[in-house]
Formats: C-alpha cells, structure tokens, sequence
C-alpha cells in the first residue's frame, strides 16, 4: 500500500510557481490537458494494455458468444484477465490527481509503483468492477433487444449502476494515497459520493458524453479512444473528483508540508 507519508515529493518535476493562484473549470482543465498532453498519452497507453484484454474478452463473450461453453470459457478468461485492472485504476486516478495539484510526477515510475504496492488490495475490487461492468452492458444490450421491458427492472438496472460508477473512482482514489483496510475505503467511498452528489454525478455525465462521441463516430473514434480515450475523460472526472476529496482527507496540504520538509 503507497503511503501518502512516503510519496518522494523532492523530486524535480513539472509545475507552477508556489504563488500563482489556479485557474478553475474549464480553463483549468484546457491548461493542465495542453501542459501534460504527452504525459497524458502514456498513461492512457498504460492504463489500456492493463483493462483492455479483460474487457475485450468481456465484449467478445456478450456479443459474440453461441453457445453456454464458448460463453463460459471466454468469461473465465475475461475474470482471469481482470486481475490488473484495480492496481491499474489506482495508479491512474492518483497520477491524475498530481496532475492537477500541480504535484511532481513521472509517469512510468509512479504508475509502476503504485501497481506493485495495491495489486494485492486492489485485486478483488477491480475483477469486481469488471464483472459488474459486464454484467450492466448485458442487461442494455436485454433492454435494447426488447428482452426486458419492465420498468421497475430498467429502473434498478440504471440506479445500481449509476450508484457503483459513482463510487468506484473514490474508491480506487483513496486507495492510491491512505493505507485504509478495504471495508473502511468502501464506507468512505459510499459517504464521499452521496456528500457530493453533483459532482458525483458529473463523474458518471462526462464519462458518458465520451462514451457516446465514440460510438457516435466509431470507426473513426478508434485510435483518438487508443491515446486520450480513457485519460481525457479521466482529467474531467477528476475535475469534479478531487475537491470533497481532498477538503475530507486533507491530502494536498500533507504533501505540501511533506515537500517542505526535504527543501
């Protein structure tokens, strides 16, 4: 588990001076997207060789599936294949964040260490947040196909799965920074988004509006989605992510004072 008390914050790196105030919505979105473009880039490549296999398989066993074996097999590879994905969200998030406060980083070192240290924790939560993923894209591709039409059942399929979306990046958030037992990250989670609702709900909004450009232009949408398609929409939700955050926990004064300390 990373400690937040052990992030090496003395190590040169982008950004600003200590007395220029940030700029706020979308214009500071604009100046971190063109400051760390390339930054962006690879961790987007990063973050896509490890979820991109299990998810595939997923697809592949939702849409193309025949038969109950072929089925099986492929969702057992898909599960076996989810085993990266938590670390990898929790790198991700946490680079994300540095981004935005302005915080030294290096792409490959800390994704590389944050993998290694929560792959342990994060092993579960993330083959949990495949297989709940796939099981909500099953449960569209019903309702599209006029296999479900009740509305209760559309009704809970839409507000369990705008609840776990709405979660899941505090989640692997605050596991990239506090050395919490799962239960308790969890507990945070769930407080975090309900005290944030909006923003919470923003989270789910933009990662939706990117989703529906690139089904929109699809085929075309393919390789911008290989190299922005999860860290653009990603640097948005963080937007909204980080503030109940950070105001909860504290974290950005922690490794202020911590960077002070070895000046």
């Amino acid at each position: 588990m990373l400690d937040i008390f052990k992030l090496k914050l003395n190590e040169p790196g982008l950004g600003v001076p200590h007395d220029a105030p940030r700029k706020k919505g979308f214009s500071r979105f604009a100046e971190v997207l063109s400051r760390d473009a390339f930054d962006l880039i690879k961790l987007n490549l990063l973050v896509i060789a490890c979820t991109l296999p299990s998810q595939g398989l997923f697809g592949v066993a939702i849409l193309f599936g025949r038969d109950r074996l072929t089925v099986l097999l492929l969702v057992i590879a898909a599960v076996s294949a989810s085993a990266p994905v938590g670390a990898a969200l929790t790198g991700f998030y946490h680079i994300l964040s540095r981004m935005l406060i302005d915080s030294p980083r290096f792409i490959w070192h800390d994704f590389s260490q944050l993998f290694r240290e929560n792959f342990k924790q994060a092993l579960i939560p993330g083959i949990v947040l495949n297989i709940m993923s796939g099981i909500q894209l099953l449960f569209v591709l019903a309702v599209a196909r006029g296999m479900i039409v009740r509305a209760d059942m559309i009704m809970l399929l839409l507000v369990s799965a705008l609840l776990f979306h709405m979660t899941a990046p505090y989640f692997f958030l605050q596991m990239s920074y506090l050395p919490l037992k799962t239960g308790i990250l969890i507990k945070n989670s769930l407080l975090l988004m309900l005290g944030a609702l909006p923003r919470s709900f923003a989270t789910v909004s933009v990662r939706l509006a990117w989703a529906g450009l690139g089904i929109l232009f699809f085929p075309f949408s393919f390789f911008p989605w290989i190299f922005a398609g999860c860290a653009l929409p990603g640097l948005g939700v963080m937007m909204f992510l980080w503030k109940p955050v950070d105001r909860t926990f504290g974290i950005e004064n922690t490794l202020k004072e911590r960077a002070l300390m070895h000046e």
